[in-house]
């Protein structure tokens, strides 16, 4: 019998700030304790702390909407987006491919 290999789908190409901010804090709550992934790379410290950024930057943005805060704005985000997309390999390799795995840890 053929084993069927799922891969996790990120869903960040046309991802908002506030959306991008709600997926990776999915993927942390739900990763935090859960036995099959012990050792996360990026660690989920880093993730939440990345988001927290990105939630301070996007509310500093949108009451000032200056160049500076767009800028913080924008790099808090590919900085966060790159945690984001480096824990879903982190799941894809420790999971091998497993939906139930996958699923387990938000995505």
């Amino acid at each position: 019998m053929k084993k069927v290999y799922y891969r996790v789908r990120l869903g960040t190409e046309r991802v908002t700030v506030e959306r991008l901010s709600d997926k990776s804090r999915t993927a942390v709550r739900m990763m935090t304790g859960n036995a099959a992934y012990p050792t996360p790379n990026p660690a989920l410290a880093d993730v939440e702390a990345a988001a927290d950024t990105l939630d301070a930057t996007q509310e500093a943005y949108a009451f000032n909407r200056g160049k500076l805060e767009k800028d913080a704005r924008d790099t808090a985000f590919l900085s966060l987006k790159d945690l984001y997309t480096g824990l879903g390999a982190y799941v894809q390799t420790t999971s091998g491919g497993d939906k139930e795995l996958i699923l387990s840890a938000g995505f």
